[in-house]
């Protein structure tokens, strides 16, 4: 067993020889899983997102970055847990605003989140972090929306480059192109522009 399968295996495992029908509590919280190597060390990697934990009062799905470790293949151990990251649909709930997690072939971690389900405004975000020596930095930011009610009216588009600071947003049909001057943005950072995000849209 290779790959995100064998990673998830182990981690479901537990300890002390757990029956494999005893699942634990932690493994219900995990809604999108993928596996590449975000730093470039030739091992695997694991991130996972997670429902809130609402005992630790947060309110999003979380982050946790698993990183391959020591010299046997496919060992991994925890690196850091990033509560509130990703708005999204929990797990019961109605269908079309589920958030997911990707790794890119070149190491970047795609966070995503949409509604395409409920009300008039539908909407999708992503946010790609990169790993940048020991940092994961926010790397880049995209953002779509439109509202059912209007046709071909209210819609916007944005993508940045946080690394570079430079970006193409459309409203109605029309693009521009911006500039933003931020400096360097770690995940850390997140918290202060996930309600505004990078576009700059007029009110």
């Amino acid at each position: 067993m290779t790959g995100i399968a064998g990673l998830l295996a182990g981690l479901l495992a537990g300890e002390g020889g757990a029956a494999a029908t005893e699942i634990p509590d932690f493994a219900n919280r995990i809604v999108s899983a993928a596996s590449g190597d975000i730093d470039n060390d030739g091992k695997v990697d694991l991130v996972l997102l997670l429902t809130p934990d609402e005992a630790a009062g947060e309110v999003d799905h979380g982050l946790l970055v698993m990183m391959g470790s020591g010299k046997d293949r496919g060992q991994i151990s925890p690196k850091a847990y990033y509560p509130d990251m990703v708005w999204g649909g929990l797990p019961g709930s109605m269908a079309g605003n589920r958030p997911s997690v990707s790794i890119a072939a070149n190491g970047t971690i795609r966070l995503v989140s949409h509604n395409d389900a409920v009300g008039r405004s539908r909407w999708n975000q992503t946010l790609t972090l990169a790993r940048r020596g020991k940092k994961l930095m926010l790397a880049g930011f995209s953002y779509g929306s439109y509202d059912t009610l209007i046709p071909d009216g209210r819609s916007r588009k944005c993508e940045v480059n946080l690394l570079t600071g430079k970006g193409e947003r459309e409203i109605d049909g029309e693009e521009e192109q911006f500039s933003l001057s931020l400096g360097e943005l770690t995940i850390r950072d997140w918290a202060r522009y996930r309600e505004a995000g990078f576009c700059g849209f007029p009110e």
